[in-house]
């Protein structure tokens, strides 16, 4: 195998254990990850988020992390609708159709996946135009 198999080959397994990490239970910071979520579900299905509590869900109708709290936030809302919300949109046109939690969990990895492959493709292709070996 010559150096630019090996670096295929090399790409190709980092590409699938890339894909297979969508589907797997943990996250690296899995409080934004959950957050970012609520935020998405919130905001384009009106879900009520953030547990169980008949207390709290007479007191308000939705959950909004301290970060995001409109009175005094900290964190823009911005990141969380690309990242949850975008995808929550698209599913949202098709609600009739397929609407689960998976679904749910799953769409923003997704989405997530297919901007590290546009990285990928943006950085092979600056390497290539500058010919660097």
């Amino acid at each position: 195998i010559g150096r630019g198999e090996r670096w295929i080959v090399v790409y190709g397994v980092l590409l699938v254990i890339r894909f297979i990490s969508i589907f797997q239970s943990g996250y690296v910071h899995p409080d934004e990850f959950f957050q970012n979520n609520e935020i998405g579900a919130k905001e384009v299905f009106k879900i009520k988020t953030g547990g169980v509590n008949s207390e709290l869900d007479a007191k308000q109708d939705y959950f909004t992390p301290w970060e995001f709290d409109p009175s005094f936030p900290c964190r823009s809302i911005i990141p969380p609708m690309i990242i949850s919300g975008f995808p929550y949109a698209i599913i949202s046109l098709f609600s009739s159709l397929i609407f689960s939690s998976h679904l749910l969990l799953y769409a923003p990895r997704l989405l997530m996946f297919f901007l590290s492959l546009f990285i990928d493709y943006t950085l092979y292709s600056l390497y290539k135009s500058f010919n660097l070996s």
